[in-house]
């Protein structure tokens, strides 16, 4: 891999819809050779399809068809599918087969058939009125091809079957049904789950996807949305590209005025602080907790507050710190918080990070001392720290780190050099123990400490191993080229997520201390790591145009998904994903 591939790699790809480079089956033969609906064709389509849903209840509204300007090649379009959401739900959705050869008006025929269908649907609901259709959200689906696979084993499906990607049917005695490719994104299915489920679909055991007789077959697609009026956007995974050229500093900070909002959207009543798990496909929020991320986001309002430049999360911010301050304890020397019994560092480490950004907070910088001085009190002769006030020690690969970066984070607010020198002592042990002990957890944490130890004491050493760790990480896990748009920029290769932003947060900051050496090559190279890696962290956001299938899109938009596949959102999630793009626009990335 050439970590130097550039921005433009992805773009070129891009031309005018993504769909031309989507992978397709190994087992196809015919390569795409035509370009896709052009914009005022796909306007004229849902226009076409809207006209025909009126006149099925008013015969007086004229139905006029299209004249599309694609050059239709023959069959390179198998079916097509159309779908009615209302309220945020599909109350209809129906396809048929594209008579062959595909010419415009057997594309049109079969499109006209399947309008007709959906309106006849009733498995959604009973029946299917004129008040019903007022307000429609349609969303054209179409077969490129139908391309049936050898195997029905579940290992060699994972490999062929790209979930929100790829279309799925089932055939077996008789009995077949399809999932179209949207259906795995947003019941949040696996494709193990998704294969039982269609196989019950079909009016099969649920087990049936696994018979040497059944016939599974894929198909990749091209899908669209639109309203009445406005334009149509297309959809990929069930989801809005970010492009390349879509990359602005402009860009960012309205998505992190969308993540503040998340916030505060997520906020529980009784509690008052933001929920820990929500699952927009159920509209649910996990009973689950998890005090480390917890405190990780009270770290990151504050600083988003700041950036943002209003006082709009104030109130929880507040809260919530006078929460967890009611939880610290005091020795004769330093203080610690116990969470239940729970004494890790990480606790006094993020408690620090957020009391300094929080100068206006009654005792803010003597409490965060106190807390700092707690974190070096579990500091051992060899430099390493202990990770918990009871002796146990855990989580070596985040606490640590966490931990130093909270000690020199205060070290550049007060200059008291006895925290940057406890950073120091500890730099040797950790840098020996990643080389032992190589992973990616440990790169952001590390990654921006020594950025500000290397501040301070300009050491060649700590700049040296910042870059050891980053092109580890970037050559072995980053993705520049992939048959999946979407794919660019992640990490890591199979199926990247939300660790995308964790390993940004670090990145930045490797990109900092290359300019702060002078060192043009690195500099290059971890620039063109985070122009790819941040695009690839907003593709994951819920915004506005993309949760128009989520049952609450109030408590869905702004936040940021576990991965392309996975639509869960973790209050961390979103906390790595602001961390990691207040950076980038700081480093005036794009």
């Amino acid at each position: 891999m050439n970590p130097f591939i550039t921005r433009r790699t992805f773009v070129g790809a891009m031309v005018s819809s993504a769909y031309l480079i989507t992978s397709r089956p190994v087992e196809a033969t015919a390569a795409l050779t035509t370009p896709d609906f052009v914009d005022q064709d796909k306007r004229r389509i849902l226009d076409y399809v809207f006209a025909l849903i009126d006149h099925s209840f008013d015969k007086t509204v004229g139905v006029v068809t299209p004249v599309l300007s694609h050059r239709f090649s023959g069959d390179e379009f198998k079916m097509v599918w159309v779908a009615f959401l209302k309220d945020r739900k599909v109350i209809a959705c129906k396809g048929r087969t594209v008579a062959s050869p595909g010419t415009g008006g057997a594309f049109l025929a079969a499109l006209k058939t399947a309008t007709t269908r959906s309106l006849q649907d009733n498995r959604f609901i009973d029946e299917i009125g004129k008040k019903d259709v007022g307000d429609l959200e349609l969303v054209v689906h179409i077969n490129r091809d139908i391309v049936p696979l050898r195997k029905t084993d579940l290992s060699y499906l994972k490999k062929k079957i790209e979930p929100g990607v790829h279309a799925f049917k089932l055939e077996l005695d008789g009995k077949h049904a399809w999932y179209l490719e949207n259906v795995p994104i947003t019941a949040n299915w696996g494709l193990e789950t998704s294969l039982k489920k269609l196989s019950k679909k079909a009016g099969l055991p649920s087990d049936a996807y696994k018979d040497p007789r059944t016939k599974i077959s894929m198909s990749e697609m091209l899908t669209f949305k639109g309203k009445r009026t406005g334009v149509s956007h297309d959809l990929y995974r069930y989801s809005i590209l970010v492009s390349d050229e879509d990359m602005s500093n402009e860009l960012i900070h309205r998505r992190l005025a969308l993540a503040r909002d998340w916030f505060l959207n997520n906020v529980d009543p009784k509690t008052k602080r933001i929920n820990y798990l929500y699952y927009p496909v159920t509209n649910k929020y996990s009973k689950d907790t998890n005090e480390v991320r917890n405190l990780a986001v009270l770290y990151i309002l504050p600083e988003l507050n700041d950036f943002l430049g209003d006082d709009s999360l104030g109130g929880l911010i507040r809260g919530t710190t006078d929460h967890y301050m009611t939880k610290i304890k005091q020795t004769g020397d330093y203080s610690y918080l116990d969470l239940n019994g729970d004494a890790k560092i990480p606790y006094n480490a993020f408690m620090i990070l957020s009391l300094i950004r929080q100068p206006d907070y009654p005792g803010a910088l003597e409490t965060a001392g106190r807390l700092a001085d707690g974190i070096v009190s579990l500091q051992r002769p060899d430099g390493s720290y202990v990770t918990s006030f009871d002796g146990k020690v855990s989580g070596i690969d985040y606490y640590p780190g966490e931990a130093m970066l909270s000690l020199m984070r205060l070290f550049d607010v007060t200059g008291d050099t006895r925290l940057a020198e406890s950073v120091a002592q500890a730099f040797p042990y950790y840098r020996d123990y990643w080389r032992r002990n190589k992973n990616t957890a440990f790169i952001p944490w590390h990654t921006q400490t020594y950025f500000l130890l290397a501040r301070h004491k300009k050491d060649a050493e700590l700049e040296s191993f910042v870059y050891e760790m980053n092109d580890w990480l970037i050559n072995t896990y980053q993705i520049f080229r992939d048959a999946y748009p979407d794919k660019i920029g992640g990490f890591k290769k199979e199926n990247p997520g939300n660790s995308t932003a964790s390993y940004m947060e670090g990145i930045n900051d490797a990109y900092r201390t290359a300019r702060l050496f002078e060192n043009k090559r690195h500099s290059r190279k971890y620039r063109n790591s985070i122009e790819n890696g941040m695009r690839f962290v907003l593709q994951t956001q819920f915004t506005p145009e993309n949760a128009f299938w989520v049952k609450n899109p109030k408590r869905a938009v702004g936040g940021f998904r576990a991965s392309l596949r996975k639509v869960d959102l973790r209050n961390d999630y979103t906390q790595h994903a602001t961390s990691a793009l207040i950076k980038a626009y700081r480093n005036d990335i794009f």
